[in-house]
């Protein structure tokens, strides 16, 4: 008896595939990523997805990666309990928020299909010009540079004294972090003859480059 019971399970293990099921959930994630500064997709993006959440003990040693296509498009899948998503690619970053906290790394509930992702990523640019004046100036006359930041608030302001050129800075060789793929706005204020006057301009510099062009005034 013990023998056909043995004989029964066996046939249905491997004749009608009814083995024991892992009841670990199942998360499938599919997207597309694009760049914050042109809206436009990002190809070659790695997208990885691991289980646990940091300091966590919930989670496990599963992991998978992929990459985007041309279009920005990504679909993975992962047994996991915690399900992350963390994507990378070289002269980007990526931030989440969570509780009004960012993050670098995307939680997802696990056991269901997460279609329709979309994530953005910082394209990360510098801005360092020579500054060059078209007019003689004095040692008493100046320009003061301002750069808008990655974040959009205005910092990095720089004063230059006399006739150029001028560095914007020789202590950062890629100068300020500025969000790449986009136009970076840029403030002069320029002291002649103790009468000021302010010009506001922008200039478009792609992720992974620095803006070493001169800026006349």
């Amino acid at each position: 008896m013990g023998k056909i019971i043995l004989y029964t399970i066996v046939a249905c293990l491997v004749l009608l595939g009814c083995e024991p099921k892992d009841n670990t959930p199942h998360t499938i994630a599919s997207g597309h990523v694009y760049s914050s500064g042109s809206g436009k997709p990002i190809a070659g993006v790695t997208i990885y997805m691991y289980d646990g959440l940091p300091y966590s003990n919930k989670g496990s040693s599963r992991m998978d990666s992929t990459k985007t296509d041309s279009t920005g498009y990504f679909h993975i899948e992962l047994d996991g309990e915690e399900p992350v998503l963390l994507p990378y690619k070289e002269n980007y970053s990526f931030t989440y928020a969570v509780g009004g906290a960012a993050i670098g790394i995307m939680p997802l509930e696990s056991g269901i299909s997460h279609n329709n992702i979309a994530i953005n990523l910082d394209g990360e640019a510098g801005f360092n010009p020579i500054l060059m004046n078209r007019v003689d100036m004095t040692y008493e006359e100046k320009v003061i540079i301002s750069v808008y930041s990655k974040w959009g608030d205005p910092y990095g302001t720089l004063t230059k004294w006399g006739n150029g050129p001028h560095e914007y800075t020789n202590y950062l060789p890629k100068g300020e972090l500025v969000l790449g793929d986009s136009y970076v706005r840029y403030k002069l204020e320029v002291t002649r003859s103790n009468v000021m006057n302010t010009f506001m301009d922008s200039v478009f510099i792609a992720t992974g480059t620095v803006y070493r062009d001169t800026i006349w005034y």
